[in-house]
């Protein structure tokens, strides 16, 4: 079923009676089947049944009501393919087809946000998933602009495909080998691919135990940290290795970092490291260990460190272009910096993963400002112009005014060259530097 459920989605119209059969009351008796099927085969009329299908929010066809759920559920009837393409054909009577054009210009990215929806609707309103309802008006989709663009009773044959998929991967899930994610065509790779239709809660279950099962260390032991030291390099620039190692992060990596990765698999209550923090008397409880994580992270995030650099929307609004920034939320994100390349960088690199790893172990709040597209790499997710966009609005602005001259009615070859005549075959990367464009 997984497999084949990216393909749910755009489904030839020979193909929706598959897609229809999981809209069927799974409660139904294997009694009620046979009826069903005895009914279908042997009768010269299908049973007389009020149509499912009347838009009641402009979508789908035909006036007045909705989609009567309740009745969706009892009247396709789970028998061969041919009999159930029959029965709909006859029982729909063209209204069918006006829906199913509805339904199938539906993307795979409104399914995400509609999945991203349901899971923040039910953690504010503390119920599960399976009854959540596709609520009376669009009025609470502000934030999910996707959704907007679909009628709600697509919207609602949509959350019974998600829900189906959902309940079925309750047992599917746990004989899913995911390390496999990187491997295409086995189930993990399929289900990697669509995580965004499994709900949150089911995610954090199978993460639980994950967590639970790899648990293998103790910590690193205790420490010494030297703060006073790491405070006289904040007004050093340079950001040399020689600042970089004098930092909190530089001397927590120096000590922890050598060590093996299963040291710092450690339960969820547990501490990764003791810290003694030199000339200030301190006896670890909890308190000094949580400040030296949040305290490394911070540094991170200081001009003196060079490991990550504000990204360029924050640049703009540093700069005083704000004004093109409408509507964009991540002006305080931080990119890693393309010039820090040598093999102590890209060990630091590694231990800032590790802190990664550690904060999600413990549920540790690490005040990390990284990107959606960092986040994605980090987990070989799919990237998109829009994450792109998060990081440096203008560039895609720029690029999709290029993209779009050509369609462009009121764009002639004098006012583009007016525009982006002037633009060479270089950039400059996020750290300065000038960089050819490749050919």
């Amino acid at each position: 079923f997984f497999c084949a459920a990216p393909s749910v989605y755009r489904l030839p119209h020979r193909h929706c009676r598959w897609a229809l059969r999981h809209y069927h009351d799974t409660a139904e008796t294997p009694r009620a089947h046979a009826t069903h099927r005895h009914t279908d085969r042997h009768t010269a009329t299908p049973p007389q049944r009020h149509c499912p299908i009347n838009c009641r929010h402009g979508g789908g066809g035909g006036g007045g009501g909705g989609v009567d759920t309740a009745a969706l559920q009892t009247s396709i009837p789970l028998h061969s393919l041919t009999d159930t393409a029959a029965h709909l054909a006859q029982h729909f009577e063209g209204k069918f087809d006006l829906f199913y054009q509805s339904l199938a210009s539906v993307s795979l990215e409104v399914d995400f946000e509609l999945v991203a929806f349901i899971n923040d609707d039910c953690f504010t309103q503390g119920i599960k998933p399976e009854d959540f309802a596709i609520p009376e008006t669009s009025a609470r989709f502000m934030a999910y602009p996707l959704l907007k663009t679909v009628s709600l009773d697509v919207l609602e044959v949509r959350l019974r495909v998600v829900k189906h998929l959902n309940e079925q991967l309750k047992t599917a899930m746990p004989l899913i080998d995911l390390r496999q994610a990187s491997v295409p065509g086995s189930l993990g790779h399929a289900l990697c691919k669509c995580c965004a239709l499994v709900w949150l809660q089911a995610k954090l279950d199978v993460w639980s135990r994950a967590m639970q099962s790899s648990t293998s260390g103790g910590g690193a032991g205790e420490i010494s940290v030297n703060r006073l030291w790491a405070t006289a390099q904040y007004d050093r620039k340079s950001g040399s290795d020689r600042v970089l190692l004098k930092t909190i992060f530089g001397q927590i990596f120096s000590r922890v970092n050598s060590r093996p990765p299963r040291e710092l698999r450690i339960q969820a209550q547990d501490r990764a490291w003791r810290v003694q923090f030199v000339g200030e008397g301190s006896i670890d409880a909890g308190g000094p260990y949580r400040e030296s994580l949040s305290d490394m992270v911070k540094e991170l995030h200081m001009p003196h460190v060079h490991l990550l650099l504000p990204c360029a929307n924050r640049k703009a609004e540093q700069e005083g272009f704000v004004d093109g920034m409408t509507g964009i939320h991540s002006m305080d994100k931080y990119v890693p910096n393309p010039s820090k390349t040598k093999p102590l960088h890209l060990q630091m690199y590694g231990f800032i993963g590790k802190l990664l790893g550690l904060g999600m172990r413990t549920n540790a709040a690490l005040p990390f400002h990284l990107p959606s597209i960092v986040y994605k790499k980090i987990l070989g997710h799919p990237v998109y112009p829009r994450d792109l966009k998060y990081i440096d609005k203008f560039l895609v602005d720029y690029l999709d005014g290029v993209a779009g001259a050509p369609d462009d009615a009121t764009m002639t070859a004098e006012l583009f060259s007016d525009i982006y005549g002037d633009r060479a075959f270089v950039t400059k990367s996020i750290d300065g530097r000038e960089i050819e464009l490749a050919p």
